[in-house]
């Protein structure tokens, strides 16, 4: 598992757009491929709408291409995310961190060569998937 602490220079947030870019580009994600959303939070309708089916222990999956366009949007602001599927769990905790967990060490260092400031934590085999 990785943990990223680089920050976007105009805003200061963490670069969650740019994580799931590279977890697309680096592990031949599809943009139709889907993941199960296990938690979000922060500001804006799309968010409180998929936040809402989770406090009501509805299942929500997303495309990786919709799941870009969330993190990329001008008007959504994530400050908590959780997203896997066989491959690859994902996320940005509270915050203050990004944070990637895939299948094997090659994907990882793939994805986390795309940031600066990288914490490789121990391995947790599988935890987190879905």
């Amino acid at each position: 598992m990785i943990t990223i602490f680089d920050r976007q220079p105009t805003t200061n947030r963490l670069p969650i757009g740019d994580l799931v870019l590279a977890i697309i580009k680096h592990l031949g994600i599809n943009p139709s491929d889907q993941f199960e959303v296990i938690r979000i939070g922060g500001v804006g309708e799309n968010i409180a709408a998929i936040e809402s089916k989770l406090d009501d222990d509805k299942e929500v999956s997303m495309s990786a291409e919709d799941l870009l366009g969330l993190a990329t949007s001008p008007v959504q602001f994530l400050d908590e995310l959780h997203c896997a599927n066989k491959t690859v769990s994902f996320g940005l905790q509270d915050a203050t961190f990004l944070f990637v967990q895939a299948v094997d060490k090659v994907s990882e260092n793939k994805i986390a060569s795309t940031f600066q400031q990288v914490r490789f934590l121990a391995d947790r085999s599988g935890e987190g998937y879905v």
